[in-house]
């Protein structure tokens, strides 16, 4: 839907839609100063991929004043981030990430801060799949509503371990 983007291209594609059970495998990029005001954009969209990850990968300082996080995806694949931080992100419901259908989805050594939501999540919302949280840091995440750090809606199972949260 409509609205206004803006961003400093540092990242030129953000938007993938995978057919035929592709993977999709992103590092090493930073993912910066991203701007959204309306519509349900996102700085890094991925739909129905089998396979997404996410490794080095820092996402920082982007803006969704009325939607979703700042890497939203879809579909019930396996995600995996690994060694990525997520801070300043600001938005709707998780802001930093939010995942939605019934992902596997795998966490490790990843830090979350400083992510305000103006609703549901300030660093994750997940709605259903398999979650595992490892050796991650969750510091400084806000919601209005519920979650500061995590909300998460019916999830199979949500497994986290030698993580920190803090404030």
């Amino acid at each position: 839907g409509g609205g206004d983007f803006y961003h400093d291209f540092r990242m030129l594609a953000t938007s993938f839609a995978l057919a035929d059970n592709r993977i999709l495998d992103i590092s090493n990029v930073t993912m910066t100063q991203f701007y959204f005001d309306g519509g349900s954009g996102s700085v890094l969209y991925v739909k129905d991929a089998a396979e997404f990850n996410l490794t080095n990968v820092s996402v920082t300082d982007n803006n969704n004043r009325t939607a979703y996080g700042s890497v939203r995806v879809v579909g019930d694949g396996k995600v995996t981030f690994s060694d990525s931080d997520f801070s300043g992100n600001r938005g709707e419901d998780g802001v930093a990430a939010h995942f939605v259908g019934a992902p596997t989805l795998t966490i490790t050594g990843s830090n979350f801060h400083d992510n305000p939501s103006n609703h549901d999540g300030g660093a994750l919302k997940i709605d259903g799949g398999s979650v595992t949280i490892e050796d991650s840091t969750f510091d400084s995440n806000s919601a209005t509503n519920a979650g500061g750090a995590i909300y998460a809606i019916q999830p199979d199972t949500l497994d986290i371990s030698n993580s920190r949260f803090i404030n």
